[in-house]
Parts: structure tokens; sequence; C-alpha cells
């Protein structure tokens, strides 16, 4: 028998809780929550024909493996294969952190409870360094452990329904960033200090980051040609004077960008080759 329950979410629009309860057990019931009642009415009717067809992953493959087992799983088998170096840097300690609070759980029995409780732990005494973390550092915690969750369900059928679905975790709102410019005379006593600088790199360097809006990775990864062998994990571009341009061949987004080279940046990058690559 399936019922299903309507409540305001926290943006004021309807969230629906379908709850399955299965017959000839006891105070045994599943359930889901959805913000479209199409789907929650879908996943009724799948889930009921699944029960009927003794199919039903919570009773079987969600309920032979932990979430542990699913992120070693996914370290060992996925993350290396989608992730940079640099991304697999700050992931790792991050689903170890998961693994540590509630890995030993089977897939069957999370909930988004489980998640919530981990979520306010997070925001009050921190991960791993035990400080409280900021609502950006919370929010890659459960983008990490949520792709996990996600190739559970799609790929291994691991998991019949994911408990972070929809965002039904209310995670803390981000801030509003701080734009930051440097004024005229901030500027100007910058320049004259990068300038006078016995780094002879550091002046063209600035000219170009001011000019261009490079990322650091990008403005100290320059090559006058294409490396036989590319850097891994960072950004890196060559410089093309014929054409007045720097052609970005990695960058954090991961794609290719053409940055347009003119006056003093140009000049530098003329005067100093032995410098770029």
């Amino acid at each position: 028998m399936a019922t299903i329950q309507q409540r305001p979410g926290k943006d004021g629009k309807p969230r629906y809780t379908a709850t399955i309860r299965i017959k000839g057990q006891k105070e045994k019931s599943i359930s889901a929550s959805f913000t479209r009642l199409t789907e929650c009415k879908d996943w009724i009717t799948r889930t009921e024909a699944a029960i009927k067809e003794n199919r039903h992953f919570k009773t079987n493959e969600s309920k032979k493996h932990t979430l542990g087992e699913a992120i070693d799983r996914y370290l060992a088998d996925v993350a290396p294969l989608k992730f940079k170096p640099n991304e697999l840097r700050i992931r790792g300690p991050i689903l170890e952190w998961w693994k540590s609070e509630i890995g030993y759980c089977r897939l069957s029995d999370l909930t988004a409870k489980d998640f919530a409780a981990c979520r306010d732990k997070l925001a009050k005494h921190g991960g791993n360094k035990g400080r409280p973390l900021a609502a950006a550092t919370i929010k890659r915690h459960f983008v990490s452990i949520g792709h996990v969750l996600k190739i559970c369900q799609l790929e291994w059928h691991w998991l019949d329904q994911n408990p972070l679905k929809d965002g039904i975790v209310e995670l803390p709102e981000l801030p509003r960033g701080i734009v930051r410019f440097l004024d005229d005379e901030e500027l100007a006593r910058l320049t004259v200090a990068c300038k006078n600088s016995p780094n002879e790199l550091l002046y063209p360097a600035f000219i170009l980051s001011v000019s261009t809006g490079m990322r650091q990775g990008e403005t100290m990864n320059l090559y006058w040609r294409e490396p036989a062998t590319p850097p891994e994990g960072t950004a890196w571009g060559v410089v093309n004077l014929a054409e007045n341009c720097i052609i970005l061949h990695q960058t954090k987004n991961g794609n290719r960008r053409r940055v347009p080279l003119a006056g003093e940046a140009w000049q530098n990058c003329k005067n100093f080759p032995k410098y770029v690559g």
C-alpha cells in the first residue's frame, strides 16, 4: 500500500514523500521524496512492480554493500579516470571523512536523516581539522559523496533511490562573493614594487596578469611552442607573437581559451622569450 504526503520546502515549493508499506513484514516500509508529483507516482509504480517481482534493490544489492565499500570502489575505479590529480587530492580526504563517519552503514539503510546529521557536524565541529567549515566547503563534501551515490545508483545498481537526490538535504546558503579591485593608488604602488624587484620575471608576469586576466597558474606556465610532454594537472599555454595572442590549452574548467596580447603585455613577451619556456 502506498501513500503520498505533501509538505512545503524551504523555497516554498511543495515536496512529495511517497511511502510504500510491504505486506507480510510488520512495520516494514520504504519511502522517497520528490519535487514533482508525477515523479513521485512513477517511483511508486516502479517500486511496487520491483517488489512484486522480487527485484527491488533494497532487498538484495543495497543490503550487500556498505557506503565504505562504495567509497573504496569509487576511489579505485572511478575517480582516477574522471578527475585530475589536483581534484583527487581534494576529494580523497573528503570521501575518507564520509567513510569514517557513516561508512559502516549499508546502502539500504542510508536516509536523508543520516546525511543531515553529518551536515550539522560539519557546520559545528568541522571535518578532518576539527574546525567548523564554511558553507562552500560543506557543499563540496556533499558534491563529492553525491557523485558516489549517483554511480552506485545508475552504474553499479547498488542503490535504488539516492537519498541525496533533488537536494532533499538542505545545505547552508553560500555567502555572496566579495568583489575586490585595486584602486589607482594601489595599482601604481604595486607596479613600482614589481618593476623594482630583483626578480626579472615578476614585472612581466604582473603585466600579463593585469592585462589579460589570466590566473596565476596560466601566467607561470607558458611556452613558446607546445611541449612534447604537456604538464599534467596544471594550467599551461603557448605564446603566439605572430598572431598577438596566447592559446591556453589547459585551464581550470578544462576548456581551451584564446587570450589577446597587446601593448606592454605583448612587448614584455617579445623581450623575455628566455623566461617564457
